[in-house]
């Protein structure tokens, strides 16, 4: 047996070394665009987050947070729903493969179904060791700020879990509440995570859309198109992505919204079915390649409002995207009703 001074001393020696961790996180935790001008004069936001990798208290926080939550995630999608992944292989394989540790970074993009999309389904998706010892390879998300950055403490902890904000439209607001667009540094920030061995997801609807289908939300809000902020991450990417889609149902069941797009509960309802469903990879250099051929490029500050032919590279590339969700839409829903052969 452990003597009782010895357990103690590591008992406080954990207590305050997590403590630490936690101050950490809260001093280098990210901000909404709302508090930049209370924080003229001291680091800018992209200084700030980019910084944060360099310390070990961050990396603890990050272990600590990403792999409480993670554990909570496992219990409930793998032991009070019916969970089912198929051909994760077609995500694994690359993430765990040399191309995406050592040249490439990895972008996944998904349906949004509901609130806990992330992290509940991208924590089931990923390798153990990213989820719990070794979180540096664990996914950048982002999160409207109006929702996960509302406060220092939401702030801390979901900066603690490699998540950061985003300024978006919001369509549920009365007065349509129009975001940051393309120009904002927060879009950038996430854009500079794209370097070789790390992983990216985004939501490319950018709200959850419990409707029938793709981009469409309970209240009756849809568009002709997915938000172009993931083409221009894609397209101005430190080194080309590797973009793995993937369509997922059941979620909706799980965390359902109303007609309005609230919230119905903020407890989960068990024994769903809750399906993820992986795609081949997507290929766009071929429409980069065709935007320098017509002699173009890209505009010299990421601020800078983008020109009518980065517009429409942009808007190509995410509309490829879009096409192999509502593709993926149609096989995940064969393959639900046991149509195997139609699905393939």
């Amino acid at each position: 047996m452990i003597p009782t001074s010895q357990y103690r001393v590591s008992q406080l020696l954990v207590g305050t070394v997590t403590a630490l961790a936690c101050a950490d996180a809260y001093s280098r935790r990210p901000w909404p665009s709302v508090e930049d001008s209370k924080r003229e004069g001291s680091k800018t936001y992209e200084e700030t987050v980019s910084e944060r990798d360099r310390f070990i208290l961050t990396r603890l926080a990050r272990s600590i947070t990403i792999g409480s939550v993670s554990f909570a995630s496992f219990v409930f999608l793998k032991g009070l729903s019916d969970f089912e992944i198929v051909h994760q292989e077609k995500f694994l394989d690359v993430f765990e493969g040399k191309e995406a540790k050592k040249i490439r970074p990895v972008l996944t993009v998904s349906n949004h179904q509901s609130i806990m999309d992330d992290p509940v389904l991208l924590a089931n998706i990923s390798p153990l060791k990213e989820t719990s010892y070794d979180t540096s390879r664990m996914r950048w998300g982002l999160c409207g700020e109006d929702i996960c950055f509302k406060n220092p403490l939401l702030s801390t902890f979901f900066g603690a879990g490699k998540v950061l904000p985003i300024n978006r439209s919001i369509h549920r607001d009365p007065g349509r509440k129009k975001g940051g667009g393309l120009e904002q540094i927060r879009l950038k920030v996430l854009c500079d995570k794209m370097t070789s061995g790390n992983w990216v997801h985004i939501f490319p609807e950018g709200f959850c859309c419990q409707s029938n289908g793709v981009n469409k939300t309970n209240a009756g809000f849809t568009r002709p198109y997915m938000r172009w902020g993931v083409g221009k991450l894609i397209a101005r990417s430190p080194s080309p992505p590797i973009i793995i889609p993937f369509y997922h149902d059941g979620m909706k069941e799980v965390f359902p919204q109303d007609d309005q797009d609230a919230l119905v509960s903020p407890f989960p309802r068990f024994g769903k079915r809750v399906l993820v469903y992986f795609g081949d990879r997507i290929e766009v250099q071929d429409l980069i390649d065709h935007f320098h051929s017509e002699g173009n490029t890209f505009s010299e500050n990421w601020e800078d409002p983008p020109t009518k032919a980065e517009q429409e590279l942009y808007a190509a590339i995410t509309g490829r995207i879009a096409e192999t969700l509502f593709e993926l839409e149609r096989k995940s829903l064969l393959y639900r009703r046991g149509d195997q052969v139609a699905e393939n």
